[in-house]
């Protein structure tokens, strides 16, 4: 490390990094509502809307998503960074509000009573309006990984503290979700007030830890990566298709990210309705999240030799194998439960790697052209997680497909039960199993090639000043 990265690692404090690794808390919360299986529970046992119906309605706000990240969000980013981290910073503000409006429109009361004509509309609309603000704000705070922090180690480092510390909240949310949906509605299975209640509840936090860092946001004077004339609404999708190590991480976090989403869309169903367990359902709520606590700490602790491509690409195959081993050895819900968790301690490891990947890839493209396209390379990473939902929407079509439906288990013979369960360990080991392969053979930056471009770019830095 040189002397001006030493002096600019020292001059982090601590209550910026503090900001930093707190503002994920409350996005991770709002996502876990809608990206595991309580969303469709909710509006199938709730508000009486096919599993066909849901599966469509969901695709359909996910494709509009996609087309908002990739086309327009990094106008949006440009737009937001000419204003020296002023308007830049009001979204931290912003997209919590919005968020809780989505929220409401998505999953609540209001969803419950509203006439039935009026329910996907409603699905639809508050799906995009949760997504298109937060997309900035997931692109703003990623950036700052590059910007703020120029130490590959220390990136990977601060991202690995970030997981550490979402994941230490929702352990304690996860113990306490259930029971608290439960309490509130009265019975024990997913209900209206009770997940009204969670809306608010993780909404409010989420405004309350976005606070921190937009305080924190207004302190600093940093280059915010702008992208010029490449800047348009074709710029972020121009940039995957000609992009080979773009091209690679946008695909193999797409297929990662989408197996991932396609076993949370599912494992409610499994422990409720195929292992019959919704007791180990609320239990793995809270011990996954322990697990991936423990994986955090071994991730911070190993930062200096776990280099961020090792890490995300081990990540992904162990996934793909302990899925597969959760078909043919996990007979009951325990067994199936302890194979979970100790899969969800990979997750931790790929997760804190994948935004110090593209900070690598930020600066050795700046490197190759000259161009810095920050924005746009974190307009990519963004895009992923909402095509990679696109693509795990796909297991809903299916499980609509068997027959299977949540509000009427008399129609579950042992044969769907039986495909249920092929669907919820085979799609997952699958997509891993290809974002593991596309990652592998496709992405170029190794260790030597990173120290070399980050060289030179300081020596051009210094020949400007």
């Amino acid at each position: 490390m040189s002397n001006v990265e030493a002096a600019q690692q020292s001059g982090i404090k601590l209550s910026e990094r503090i900001s930093y690794c707190t503002a994920r808390i409350g996005f991770t919360l709002v996502l876990s509502l809608y990206n595991t299986s309580y969303g469709p529970l909710f509006l199938n046992t709730v508000c009486g809307v096919s599993m066909g119906t849901i599966a469509s309605a969901l695709a359909l706000a996910k494709l509009l998503d996609l087309i908002e990240v990739l086309f327009f969000q990094p106008i949006l980013f440009e737009w937001a960074a000419k204003g020296k981290l002023g308007r830049y910073r009001t979204w931290f503000i912003i997209s919590p509000i919005s968020c809780m409006v989505g929220h409401l429109m998505m999953q609540s009361y209001v969803t419950s009573v509203i006439p039935d004509s009026w329910k996907v509309p409603f699905v639809v609309i508050g799906y995009v309006i949760i997504n298109a603000t937060l997309n900035i704000q997931g692109t703003s705070l990623n950036s700052l990984n590059a910007l703020w922090i120029k130490d590959p180690t220390e990136r990977f480092k601060i991202q690995a503290q970030t997981s550490l510390v979402g994941n230490i909240v929702n352990t304690v949310f996860g113990f306490v979700m259930l029971p608290i949906m439960f309490a509130v509605g009265g019975v024990n299975f997913v209900n209206a007030r009770g997940m009204t209640f969670l809306v608010v509840l993780y909404n409010l936090i989420n405004v309350i830890v976005s606070i921190p860092v937009f305080r924190f946001t207004g302190k600093l004077d940093l280059d915010q990566g702008s992208s010029g004339a490449k800047v348009s609404p074709f710029s972020t999708i121009k940039l995957i298709f000609s992009n080979r190590n773009v091209a690679a991480m946008f695909f193999a976090q797409t297929f990662g990210t989408a197996g991932n989403s396609s076993w949370g869309q599912i494992f409610a169903f499994m422990f409720l309705y195929f292992y019959k367990a919704p007791g180990i359902l609320s239990a793995y709520n809270g011990f996954s999240r322990g697990l991936m606590i423990f994986s955090n700490m071994v991730t911070i602790a190993l930062v200096k030799k776990l280099k961020p491509r090792t890490a995300f690409r081990t990540g992904y195959i162990v996934q793909s194998v302990f899925y597969t081993l959760i078909y043919f050895i996990a007979k009951d819900g325990i067994t199936a439960m302890v194979c979970v968790c100790i899969n969800q301690m990979f997750v931790a490891i790929y997760q804190s790697a994948t935004t110090p990947l593209y900070s690598e890839i930020a600066e050795y493209t700046h490197w190759e052209t000259g161009n810095s396209i920050t924005a746009v390379v974190f307009s990519a990473q963004q895009s992923t997680a909402k095509s990679a939902t696109y693509v795990a929407n796909f297991i809903l079509t299916a499980v609509a497909a068997i027959g299977f439906s949540a509000a009427d288990e008399l129609t579950h013979t042992p044969q769907i039960l039986a495909n249920l369960k092929t669907l919820a360990c085979f799609v997952p080991a699958g997509f891993f199993l290809v974002a593991t392969i596309i990652f592998s053979l496709m992405y170029t930056i190794t260790p030597a090639k990173l120290d070399l471009a980050r060289k030179e770019l300081a020596e051009r830095a210094a020949e400007k000043a």
